[in-house]
């Protein structure tokens, strides 16, 4: 009699425990959507400051401190050019930019072509030379046809450089940034493709009544990098073929034949991981083990009396 009571009374407690955690996993998921369909308060006159720092060596001709508005693209691939950078010494060269105050390790950097979602500060990486390798960057087509001049840069062997897109008109990047690991003795080529977009500018013109230009076939052609995003994100862009072109990744590494994350996406989302479900496996995991304990004692009891 006392053991079917007992048993009861673990049970429900069971039952309390997970009614608790479904409960708890409700009322959070109704407070995060709250915050996430709040709109930022965000005074769009102000906007966001995005800050570079360069360290160890100094600016030149590029601004410390840009505001932009929330959800504009930003592109800091002038801060890494060294025409733009006084270097510290001969000897280091830029390896990239990162989110100060963040550690990844000694040859990670960020992308430099990123969305605005908050007031950001970074600094200018640098690196000593040693036994430095070249890298081109191509800029080709869905064909492998080049489509502007390459480019050639310097790294170290195992640098994982992070090259961001650039403005070519009437076509589209199929993603914002690239990157990849150098190697000694091997040639390094990173290929930049883009897809042909019609009608597609980089470049904000102003036009009287403050409307952008039309493209021939009379549908307004984007007009600057925001624009361009804008209209990719939405789907709005339309390829040769008359079919909308799929926004750009936010990162394509050319060493990984893995579909890339996209933009905010994290490791754990892409391999279907969510914490919610393993936090409730190890809930019923821990209450299945504590029941098995007490069973046992109470049998353990039991036989000795």
């Amino acid at each position: 009699m006392h053991s079917i009571c007992f048993t009861k009374k673990l049970a429900l407690i069971f039952l309390t425990l997970c009614l608790g955690f479904a409960l708890g996993v409700a009322t959070l998921a109704n407070v995060n959507n709250a915050y996430a369909n709040e709109p930022l308060k965000l005074d769009s006159a102000y906007g966001y400051k995005i800050s570079v720092s360069a360290g160890q060596g100094d600016l030149e001709g590029v601004p410390e401190t840009i505001s932009v508005a929330e959800g504009s693209q930003v592109n800091l691939s002038q801060y890494i050019n060294e025409a733009n950078i006084i270097l510290p010494d001969s000897k280091y060269y830029i390896k990239g930019i990162r989110l100060a105050g963040h550690d990844y390790g000694e040859d990670a950097v960020d992308d430099l072509v990123f969305t605005a979602t908050e007031d950001a500060q970074y600094v200018i990486a640098y690196g000593l030379k040693k036994n430095q390798v070249s890298y081109t960057v191509n800029y080709v087509d869905a064909n492998g046809n080049q489509i502007a001049d390459s480019q050639v840069f310097w790294g170290n062997p195992g640098d994982r450089p992070v090259i961001a897109y650039r403005y070519i008109d009437n076509y589209l990047p199929t993603a914002w940034n690239i990157t990849g690991t150098l190697e000694e003795g091997k040639e390094n080529v990173f290929n930049f493709e883009y897809n042909a977009a019609p009608g597609v500018t980089y470049t904000t013109v102003t036009v009287p009544g403050g409307a952008a230009p039309a493209t021939p076939g009379g549908a307004v052609a984007p007009a600057g990098p925001d624009a361009v995003a804008e209209a990719a994100a939405a789907g709005e862009i339309i390829g040769e073929d008359g079919t909308p072109l799929a926004a750009p990744d936010q990162e394509v590494d050319i060493n990984d034949n893995s579909n890339p994350l996209a933009s905010g996406a994290t490791n754990a989302e892409s391999n279907g991981l969510n914490p919610w479900i393993i936090a409730g496996v190890a809930l019923v995991v821990v209450a299945a083990i504590a029941v098995a304990i007490v069973a046992i004692v109470r049998k353990k009891k039991a036989a000795k009396a």
